[in-house]
């Protein structure tokens, strides 16, 4: 929490030795979210390291300078992300309250589209970016599927109604048209439904499930159905059949020759 870090301190970041690798070249990364010019940490190197001094790298290149890294906690230090609710002081666990964490499944009625993966990812950790009511996209959404940008109603609601692993229902309620984000990963083999019909599935915020809903009450489903799981499903039904066939082909021949 750099909030809580006085000014013209230190952390220290210390590394061991590492027996052995005499020659090799170590690669320490460090990012976070963005902040305003001023308010943020910085990272310098000692001289008096057992390491010697390496480059600083940005987009793959070198450049010269500190290498700095921020957090969201350092833009508003009287309202910081993190809340300490167990302090196990220095020796032992503490546990921390995210403040701002969004719930499991909301609406949202305004949209921005960003291409560019690292862009996307900038914007997400920028500090004026709103991500109860903006969802990030990588592409724009049909013309059919236009969104108003009103503020969310009262009468907006979202209810997880029942959650397994691999199924999902949420019901919801909204004045105007809306897209629903279930904060889960949009893997592979995830498919959605809206009152029971076949739905398209969007990727929001770079990894989350999230689906257009037209204004009105709705009860959506997240179904995970794997290629592999359908390919061995109908497999085994393929075999079942072929079995069966067999079995009754033996069967017959035995009347036969009785």
């Amino acid at each position: 929490d750099a909030s809580q870090l006085p000014d013209n301190s230190y952390w220290t970041i210390t590394f061991p030795p590492i027996r052995g690798v005499r020659g090799h070249n170590f690669y320490f990364y460090f990012d976070a979210p963005q902040a305003k010019p001023g308010r943020a940490a910085t990272l310098w190197y000692n001289e008096a390291d057992a390491y010697p001094a390496g480059n600083r790298i940005a987009r793959s290149q070198p450049v010269s300078g500190d290498i700095t890294f921020r957090t969201l906690t350092a833009i508003n230090p009287d309202q910081p992300r993190f809340e300490r609710v167990v302090d196990g002081g220095y020796t032992s666990a503490s546990v921390f309250k995210n403040d701002l964490v969004l719930p499991r499944a909301w609406l949202a009625h305004r949209v921005e589209v960003e291409p560019d993966p690292d862009k996307l990812i900038g914007r997400l950790y920028d500090p004026t970016f709103d991500m109860e009511d903006t969802v990030l996209l990588s592409s724009p959404l049909p013309a059919s599927q236009a969104l108003l940008g009103i503020p969310p109603s009262e009468m907006d609601s979202v209810k997880v109604t029942d959650y397994k692993p691999e199924d999902v229902e949420v019901k919801t309620t909204s004045r105007e048209a809306a897209l629903l984000i279930l904060s889960d990963l949009a893997f592979p083999g995830w498919e959605a439904e809206i009152d029971g019909r076949r739905a398209s599935m969007l990727t929001a915020n770079h990894a989350l499930r999230a689906l257009y809903l037209p204004a009105g009450e709705h009860t959506v489903r997240f179904v995970y159905r794997p290629l592999s799981f359908t390919l061995g499903t109908a497999l085994s039904l393929i075999a079942l059949a072929v079995i069966g066939l067999l079995g009754w082909a033996s069967f017959g021949k035995g009347t036969v020759q009785k």
